[in-house]
């Protein structure tokens, strides 16, 4: 599980735009953390990151070799693996799973708060060579959300995932990996407010990596791109082609640290106004990667980040950055899992705080409203803000029984918005259940609560406001 869920982060609304989602970071084999330190010192480094500000604009680097360090629930367990179906060289594997959601508030909201039973059928079909070198890999995925009683809420999602390894040398790789499709937008923002569209995005992307080893030194190189469009009226203003440019430079003696240092260069251009929205990040890191195999896998990288703006009126942002992250399987049996930051970032407000409500031609235009009723006559206008986001995730993962398995999650986010002061406090508590049948089925179950605290309730400039919300799941996967 240890997914505590994108509802708990700042939804950002009708006039808000969002940082750029890097193309594979959902798809990629899970980095769990790709440095750090020993166990007992990272977990006293990663405490210190609270008290400084965290993470830039992060890439995800594909590893030179499979993982050696997994959580429990990832641990490859032979005889409740799916044996899949052979093509030549490739192998196939088909999974299809059913999930009923029990939903309290299902759209993040004090104000507009409705329950909801929500159904949800997965196809997944991965092909996989089976080849000694190189890799070539397809994933197909598919999904259909019901609701019992919101039929408007109705989804779709369709992704396309593939990558693809080249073996230079013994020393050296090229690895391509892309995503297409579309997929609904998640209900816990502002427009859920007003609105009984759910937004819809197309996402296209890729990402090519080179990976070469000099002696002691490694060499990283990525650039990629990802295109995102909104379909409805309301959200277009949101689409933006993000481009990303990184190198990471790593001294491997063969210990069990690892320092590295890495720049990052990601220009964001918004495909509406973009001489008022477009921005550039420009990040650069120093770190410590530890890895202690079947053991301890952690992440520490700190440096700053330069936030530019093609909005004259927008001074640029220059920030300390830090994060962290831990995977330490403290016994056979038992995984915790931390990450820790704290995020600085400038956000553009393009509506006023209350009501949030906006007006769109169509052009795309985005015109900033104080009310309906002034809606004809509203002109232009932006609002620079920033964002301060303090996180803290902890997760325990046991092996109570072969086939048994057991997870509990904690989160707390604590953001605050300087265009009005608003103070947001999100905690996250959420258990999973998941239990092994044999190689072709599985069951599982989880509970999630979140609730988010403000200390301005009724402003609802950058996210849905106050709210508590319980999510109850059950699910059945069936596997070839």
């Amino acid at each position: 599980m240890t997914d505590f869920g994108d509802a708990t982060r700042p939804a950002f609304p009708c006039a808000i735009r969002k940082l750029p989602v890097l193309p594979g970071s959902r798809f990629l084999p899970v980095l769990l953390a790709r440095a750090a330190i020993v166990a007992a010192v990272a977990l006293a480094v990663l405490a210190t990151c609270l008290t400084a500000p965290a993470k830039a604009q992060q890439l995800s680097w594909p590893p030179e070799v499979p993982l050696d360090t997994l959580p429990v629930y990832q641990t490859p367990r032979p005889e409740y693996a799916a044996l899949g179906i052979t093509f030549g060289s490739f192998l196939f594997k088909p999974v299809a799973s059913h999930k009923i959601t029990y939903d309290d508030n299902i759209f993040a909201s004090d104000v507009r708060k409705d329950l909801d039973l929500v159904n949800t059928v997965t196809e997944d079909m991965t092909f996989a060579s089976q080849w000694s070198r190189h890799f070539l890999t397809l994933d197909l995925h598919s999904d259909q959300e019901i609701y019992a009683f919101h039929p408007q809420e109705n989804a779709n999602t369709n992704l396309a995932h593939i990558a693809a390894r080249y073996d230079l040398t013994e020393s050296s790789f090229l690895q391509l990996d892309g995503i297409g499709g579309q997929e609904p937008d998640l209900r816990a923002n502002p427009v859920a407010l007003r609105t009984d569209e759910r937004p819809i995005y197309n996402n296209w992307g890729g990402t090519l990596n080179y990976f070469q080893r000099f002696g002691l030194f490694v060499e990283q190189f990525q650039m990629g791109i990802n295109q995102v469009d909104y379909l409805q009226p309301q959200e277009i203003f949101l689409s933006y082609v993000a481009e990303s440019y990184g190198d990471r430079l790593s001294f491997d003696h063969g210990g069990p640290l690892v320092p590295f240092i890495e720049v990052s260069y990601v220009p964001n251009n918004q495909k509406f106004h973009p001489d008022k929205q477009s921005f550039q990040n420009l990040t650069g890191l120093t770190g410590i990667h530890a890895h202690i195999a079947s053991v301890l896998d952690a992440e520490i990288e700190a440096g700053l980040l330069r936030e530019t703006y093609n909005n004259p009126d927008f001074d640029p942002l220059f920030r300390p950055v830090v994060a962290g992250k831990l995977l330490w399987n403290a016994t056979p049996l038992t995984s915790v899992i931390a990450a820790v930051g704290r995020t600085y970032s400038g956000v553009e407000s393009f509506c006023n705080s209350v009501p949030p409500i906006c007006q769109i031609d169509s052009s795309g235009n985005v015109e900033s409203v104080t009310s309906l009723a002034s809606s004809s006559s509203a002109t232009f206008e932006t609002h620079r803000s920033s964002l301060e986001a303090t996180t803290l995730k902890l997760a325990l993962q046991h092996e109570i029984w072969h086939n048994l398995l057991g997870e509990v999650d904690l989160e707390y986010i604590h953001d605050v918005f300087d265009l009005n002061n608003l103070v947001d406090n999100i905690y996250t508590v959420a258990g999973n259940m998941r239990y092994l049948i044999n190689r072709n089925a599985e069951v599982e179950a989880s509970y999630q609560y979140r609730e988010r605290f403000a200390n301005l309730p009724h402003d609802f400039t950058f996210n849905s406001g106050p709210y508590a919300e319980n999510i109850l799941s059950f699910s059945v996967k069936l596997k070839l």
